[in-house]
């Protein structure tokens, strides 16, 4: 198991680590979900954490990252996220947790957590939408122009027809 000695630091400097982190990632997600919150949503489903580099709040943000990032791996995403906190802070360069470590992390975070702040951020951006859900009267629907490919065209083709 990694100890926070093979990082190079002392405990006490992992909540720093941690703020840095979070203060570098996602700024305008972090408007609707403060690290305030996640950590609030933590409490109220009874997750107990330990204050290290690897909180919560840099959990979540590091999964939104990588559901946002177009890379498919969870590591593109935390690299990307380092990569971001290294950038504004230098002394963290070459202290990031290993890939085991990290994966750790995402696996002790409850479900829970993640459904409740999904469920919170989605009512918001409905409310924060309601505003443009209508143009000139007419309810906006978005269409999406993809199709899954099929090998199964002609017999489609002759269930729907050609206009």
């Amino acid at each position: 198991m990694t100890s926070m000695n093979s990082f190079g630091m002392g405990p006490s400097d992992a909540p720093r680590i941690s703020e840095k982190i979070v203060s570098s990632t996602l700024q305008m997600v972090q408007m609707w979900l403060p690290a305030t919150r996640i950590e609030q949503v933590c409490h109220e489903v009874g997750y107990v954490w330990r204050d290290r580099i690897l909180t919560p709040s840099v959990m979540v943000l590091h999964l939104i990252l990588a559901a946002l990032w177009p890379e498919e791996s969870l590591n593109a995403g935390w690299q990307v996220q380092w990569a971001s906190a290294v950038s504004r802070y230098p002394e963290l360069a070459g202290q990031s947790p290993s890939r085991g470590t990290v994966s750790k992390a995402r696996k002790r975070l409850p479900l829970a957590v993640l459904e409740k702040l999904g469920r919170e951020v989605s009512e918001r951006a409905q409310k924060a939408a309601e505003p443009f859900a209508f143009w000139r009267g007419h309810r906006v629907v978005l269409l999406d122009g993809t199709a899954p490919v099929t090998t199964l065209v002609e017999r489609i083709m002759s269930l729907i027809g050609d206009d």
